[in-house]
């Protein structure tokens, strides 16, 4: 009997996991993504039905819009690794698989005639000297930060062409031109970065014949414990870890179902494991890139058939590599939007009445029981500092018993007169964008004193967003003759050398967009609006520039989904594939 040789391949109806073309002889398995748990009765259902990649799945965006389905000819241009969000971001992974002999027609193969059909996972390790490490990660670094800083500026530079009426209602028409003209000059400038930094990685990867390995997670002698280890691509004796593929079964009572006449497998790709390696590394990091490889084994003809066991050790058919992809981090700001947690702090009213109903002691649902000398004693004779030789600790066993939401209203109230403090000290001015309300509200929720609180309120603003630069005004300004900038009817170049009346009037605008004018306190000496002002000036061209354009369209910009109150709701992004029939 003539044995023909097999294919493993990604399905027929889809040949990426982004879609595209249908499935061929050189496809490899393909991701499919779902937003719940249910994936395994939709796969039964219905094999097609996934979740279209957006943005977000990439792990640098591939546009600004982390919703903005990506079709294949945004991926051609952008060969980022997939992102594949956790369980806890409520997305889930299925890799899928055909079987084929490899033959004219490209016939599927009996199902019968496989004893075992699985996946691994293996990870594409850099290989790095000592001496490389550190030069790779500042490139690195530089480049995230580039790849975000030119999304950011042909977000940008798109809102203005759809909405150009939207800048020039907030800042004024001649406003609006500066806008134009200092974003338009932003985005060439980074790109050209962006190429000096594709060159310098090439040149260090070419230095230190920087490769990537090929590992495979192999288990220890250990439960719970393995490492990775360097694997070839298509093995014939397995000893890395299995993960289970699942047939996807025909049902007659679906017309065109996917699975008719084809031999399909399915398998849940982890995300997430509680293995570590030897050193005590995880398993699984949100820094290395991963891939998956589907195998099935042929059944060898001589060997009885056995349910659940390995029946021979027939030989092993192996896919291409899946897509290359990395995991989401825990704290990924695109993984958090997918599952809400909705908080209600207690209607103080209602719980004062019920309070004043009594009995004393009601809703005391909390015992905190403190063992002998466990207990701090917070306070001594006059709240000075306890005496020498004092006990720090009361000495007999205490029971307390609180409302449980005590708890947390005194821990809320210490988050929000500590967090300014916080951002303030570290300089983590960014994190304010990781806080919303609704009606909007961008000060700081502290008074310390008049003078701090106005002073704290304009370091916010100063601070967000000064890491994205515009163009080097400076150096127009000061070499290049043919730049200018038309800036409430006025023309500011070299020729007129006005470069200093266009810094102080940015740094007016600045200071009076910051909540300083002329109403501000004017009793110390000098007045403090003029301070704030002379200590913006310092800050230099550029930054003041940048500081402008951000303060008026980033958070003055009325049509700002979030900042209107629409916050995106679990169902945003989801597009899932259509049905496509064989030909």
């Amino acid at each position: 009997m003539v044995e023909h040789p097999w294919k493993l391949t990604g399905p027929w109806y889809r040949g990426e996991s982004i879609g595209g073309i249908q499935g061929g002889r050189n496809s490899a398995p393909i991701f499919q993504k779902y937003a719940a748990t249910d994936f395994a009765n939709r796969i039964v259902k219905e094999p097609q039905e996934s979740l279209k990649f957006v943005s977000e799945d990439f792990a640098s965006r591939l546009a600004a819009d982390p919703d903005q389905v990506i079709t294949l000819p945004i991926r051609k241009q952008n060969q980022e690794h997939l992102k594949l969000f956790l369980d806890l971001h409520s997305r889930f992974y299925i890799v899928v698989c055909s079987l084929h002999c490899d033959v004219a027609g490209f016939p599927r193969v009996n199902r019968e005639k496989v004893c075992e059909a699985g996946f691994v996972v293996r990870r594409r390790a850099l290989k790095l000297p000592e001496a490389a490490k550190k030069p790779l990660a500042a490139i690195m670094k530089e480049r995230a930060e580039l790849k975000a800083q030119i999304l950011k500026s042909v977000k940008s530079r798109n809102h203005e062409a759809q909405n150009p009426s939207t800048i020039g209602e907030i800042l004024g028409k001649q406003s609006a031109e500066f806008a134009k003209v200092f974003k338009s000059a932003q985005l060439p400038q980074l790109q050209q970065q962006f190429a000096a930094n594709s060159k310098e990685l090439e040149l260090l990867l070419e230095e230190y014949q920087i490769q990537r390995e090929l590992q495979g997670w192999k288990p220890t002698d250990l439960k719970g414990v393995g490492n990775w280890h360097k694997v070839d691509e298509s093995p014939q004796t397995l000893d890395e870890e299995v993960y289970p593929l699942y047939p996807i079964i025909d049902d007659p009572n679906v017309e065109n179902h996917t699975a008719r006449g084809q031999t399909l497998w399915f398998g849940l790709v982890p995300t997430s494991s509680g293995d570590s390696s030897s050193e005590g590394d995880v398993k699984f990091d949100d820094s290395s890139v991963y891939q998956a490889q589907c195998f099935v084994r042929r059944h060898k003809p001589p060997c009885p058939k056995k349910n659940n066991e390995r029946d021979c050790h027939g030989e092993l058919i192996w896919s291409e590599p899946s897509e290359t992809y990395q995991l989401a981090s825990a704290y990924d700001l695109d993984g958090a939007s997918h599952r809400p947690i909705n908080i209600t702090m207690p209607n103080l009213d209602d719980l004062k009445r019920q309070a004043d109903l009594g009995p004393a002691g009601r809703g005391v649902n909390a015992k905190v029981i403190s063992p002998p000398n466990s207990t701090p004693v917070f306070a001594s004779k006059n709240m000075d500092l306890p005496e020498l030789g004092a006990e720090p600790t009361r000495p007999n066993e205490q029971f307390c018993f609180y409302f449980s939401f005590l708890f947390f209203l005194v821990a809320m109230f210490l988050f929000r007169l500590i967090l300014p403090i916080f951002m303030f000290l570290f300089q983590l001015w960014f994190l304010l964008k990781l806080k919303l309300c609704i009606p909007p509200s961008i000060g700081l929720e502290i008074e310390i004193d008049a003078s701090l609180e106005v002073e704290l309120e304009l370091e916010f603003e100063l601070a967000v967003d000064l890491e994205v630069n515009g163009p080097d005004v400076e150096f127009n300004f000061d070499n290049d003759a043919s730049f200018s900038i038309e800036f409430n009817g006025t023309t500011y170049n070299k020729d007129n050398d006005n470069k200093q009346a266009l810094i102080d009037l940015l740094a007016e605008k600045i200071a009076k967009g910051s909540g300083v004018s002329a109403s501000t306190d004017v009793t110390e000496d000098p007045p403090l609006k003029d301070s704030i002002e002379a200590d913006i000036k310092g800050l230099g061209l550029n930054d003041l520039a940048a500081t402008f354009v951000n303060m008026k369209t980033q958070f003055g910009e009325v049509t700002h989904a979030e900042l209107a109150g629409e916050l995106p709701t679990p169902e945003k992004g989801l597009h899932y594939f259509e049905k496509v029939y064989a030909s």
